[in-house]
């Protein structure tokens, strides 16, 4: 029996196909990476956005503290200028109390 030169080469050439498509797919598998290199990128990520999340939080407080300093700032200079208004409406004579309001400033 003869084998026809043509069945053995689309033999041959059908071989090196599926050879050629198992190379291929095995190129694919390992250029995924592995669970451990995954976990390894997880983990990095996560350091990476837990100090960002700590640097915020610092900001958040830092700027908590500072506005409760400007808040007492404010407090006690508005708390000094009602005392020197009221000790100059004293010194003048004023009542407070007395013809104060809008209707006076139309006077």
């Amino acid at each position: 029996m003869e084998i026809p030169d043509n069945l053995v080469g689309w033999t041959v050439g059908a071989f090196g196909a599926v050879v050629a498509w198992l190379v291929r797919l095995e190129a694919r598998l390992n250029a995924r990476p592995t669970r451990t290199e995954q976990q390894a990128v997880a983990a990095q990520v996560a350091a990476d956005v837990k100090s960002q999340f700590d640097d915020v939080k610092r900001m958040l407080e830092k700027q908590n503290e500072q506005t409760a300093l400007h808040r007492q700032l404010v407090g006690d200079s508005l708390a000094e200028i009602r005392t020197k208004v009221a000790v100059l409406r004293d010194r003048a004579g004023d009542d407070p109390l007395a013809d104060s309001g809008p209707h006076r400033r139309r006077l």
